[in-house]
Parts: C-alpha cells; sequence; structure tokens
C-alpha cells in the first residue's frame, strides 16, 4: 500500500502583528502602537507517512512572505522622521499528526503493491536547501547606554537580522543492521546572510555603526536512525564550523575594525528520509548548531569600549535534501 506522500503548495495566508513603542526617557503615557495586517504568500513542501491505517505523522517547511510596512515616526515624541516597522518574513518547520476518518484498507486494491524495501547501506551523496535562523548579539559604543530602556546611542547586534536561505551539499555513508541504519556524514552549507545598523552616536555628528555576516557552515555529524518499508526516521549529532565577521565603524566609517567570527561549536538534529525510486532518496531535516564563543571587541575602533563584545550563539536550520546513493548492495 501507499505509505507515503509528498506537497508542495503555495497560497495566500493573512497575518496581523502589532507593534509598540515606548519612549522611556518620558513618561509612560509617551507611547504609541501600529499594526502590521495584510496579505502575503507561502510556499512549502513535506513529507506524510502512514503509520497505521488511519495515522499518519508528517514534517513540512513552509516560508511565509508578507513584506509589510509602515512608517513609525509619529509614534513618540522620541520618534524620527525615517523610522519604521517591517514584517518581512516568517519560516516554520512542524511536525504533524493526521487522524483519517476513512480507513486506508478500503482502498488497498486500487493501490500500486510495495516494492522491496529501500537498499540503505552504501555511499550516497546529495544537495540541501533550506532556511537558516541566526542567534547573534552584539554591542558598540556601550558606554553611551545611559538608560536601561534607551539603547539608541550604541549600536545592538541583537537587532541584526541575519536570517536566510541556506542551500550546500553532503556525503554521507550508511550500514544497514537489521531494521537500523547507523552511518556519518559531511556537509557544506552557503547561508551568505549580513546586515548594517547605524544608530546616532550621542551628539556627534558622525553615526556609529555594526554589521555583522554568516558565510558558511560544515559539520561531521554520526547518524542513527530506524527504517520502515522505504522510510527512515534518523536522529544525528556531531561537530560543527561557521565562517563569519562582523565590523564596527565610526568617525563616518574612516575608522572601522573587523574581527572573524570562525568557531568550532556542535550540532545536533534529525529528520525523515524516504526512497522515492531505487537510489533517489528526499529528506526533510532539522539541524540546530551551536557555537557561543563572545568575542572582545573594545580594540575594534576609537569609539569602542570595555564591555563591546560580539557574540554567535546558534544557528538553527530546517531544509530539503535530494540524494543519489551508489549501488552496493
Amino acid at each position: 500500500k501507499q505509505t507515503t506522500a509528498y506537497e508542495i503548495s503555495a497560497c495566500l495566508v493573512g497575518s496581523e502583528m502589532c507593534i509598540r513603542d515606548r519612549n522611556l526617557d518620558n513618561s509612560s503615557s509617551d507611547q504609541g502602537s501600529v499594526w502590521l495586517s495584510g496579505t502575503g504568500f507561502v510556499i512549502g513542501g513535506g513529507i506524510e507517512h502512514a503509520v497505521s491505517d488511519r495515522i499518519s505523522v508528517k514534517v513540512e517547511g513552509l516560508y511565509h512572505a508578507f513584506n509589510r510596512r509602515k512608517d513609525t515616526n509619529s509614534l513618540t515624541s522620541d520618534s524620527d522622521a525615517g523610522d519604521f516597522a517591517e514584517l518581512k518574513d516568517i519560516a516554520v518547520a512542524r511536525l504533524g499528526v493526521n487522524y483519517s476518518l476513512s480507513s486506508r484498507k478500503n482502498n488497498v486494491a486500487t493501490r500500486a503493491p510495495s516494492s522491496s524495501p529501500a537498499a540503505w547501506q552504501g555511499v550516497y551523496v546529495g544537495a540541501t536547501a533550506g532556511y537558516g535562523v541566526v542567534d547573534f548579539d552584539s554591542v558598540f559604543d556601550v558606554s553611551n547606554i545611559t538608560n536601561p530602556g534607551d539603547h539608541e546611542d550604541s549600536v545592538l547586534g541583537r537587532f541584526l537580522d541575519l536570517d536566510g536561505g541556506v542551500f550546500g551539499g553532503y556525503l554521507g555513508y550508511n550500514r544497514l543492521v537489521g531494521r537500523y541504519v547507523v552511518g556519518v556524514e559531511a556537509d557544506w552549507n552557503k547561508i551568505n546572510s549580513s546586515d548594517l545598523r547605524v544608530d546616532p552616536d550621542g551628539g556627534d555628528p558622525d553615526d556609529d555603526s555594526a554589521s555583522a555576516g554568516i558565510n558558511w557552515m560544515a559539520s561531521l555529524r554520526a547518524r542513527l536512525g530506524v527504517t520502515s518499508e522505504r522510510s527512515l526516521i534518523y536522529t544525528t549529532a556531531g561537530v560543527a564550523w561557521v565562517d563569519g565577521a562582523y565590523s564596527a565603524q565610526d568617525d563616518g566609517g574612516s575608522d572601522v575594525g573587523t574581527i572573524s567570527l570562525n568557531q568550532t561549536g556542535f550540532v545536533v538534529g534529525g529528520g525523515l528520509e524516504h526512497e522515492m525510486v531505487d537510489q533517489i532518496f528526499i529528506r526533510f531535516e532539522v539541524l540546530h548548531y551551536m557555537f557561543g564563543k563572545e568575542f572582545d571587541t573594545r580594540g575594534l575602533t576609537a569609539d569602542s569600549d570595555a564591555g563591546d563584545f560580539a557574540k554567535l550563539s546558534d544557528i538553527s536550520t530546517a531544509r530539503i535534501g535530494l540524494s543519489y546513493k551508489f549501488n552496493s548492495n
């Protein structure tokens, strides 16, 4: 019987989000809000697998695009011309469980019979694409944070948007032990995300700015999974590497300092893989890269302070891959 399905979808979706701003330099009544609501598009895909006659499980990734932007130059007395709030996109990876109101046994006669179990053992190569969410934090010119709620005179890296698309390739080897698959996999992924933030530097006519970028990630991981006909559910863990950079600029861009964010960390995750036809496999997986090294950036520019830092904490990815397994069994 047919136990696995694939889906790619696109449709109109609605969104509603409230942005509220309060000027902590003045009274609590100096505040305003704006709603970011409207329609956009969503596209994604996933894999669904029947585990019984009525119950199936699925994993899917969806990318929602809205690009809703509104001016916020009149929200508070401290708002400026050019202030805005923008909802760009939302990336979702989720696991679902479905219950069918009719038994799949009723339709067995109309379906093609199952083919032989997938040949998991051997060497494979593949390509992958997806979306990555980056957790990054930094402070440039920390001495200008004069109020715990007022950060307008320093550059805070937590507001840098480093999320973006991820694509790359992988190479691995599986060994079949009964119903279990053990293996090792190496991968390299290009994330190519960067962002820049500018903030006024007190009364200085030259604004501070800071930027960060992630170039690529790589990992070497062990895999352990259990097979069900032509599908494999697996967990994975190993060592990871990341390449990136952080820059701070002062004096109108004439005083610039840059440090590398390159470091070694760990990665954990899991996924679902299915053989579509002989030697061709599709997979959906989620990986969480953990880094966390904090770099002291007090010497980047003349305006850098003791207490300035840059820290890349982790990167979470959801991605779909397509593999070719060399026939070794």
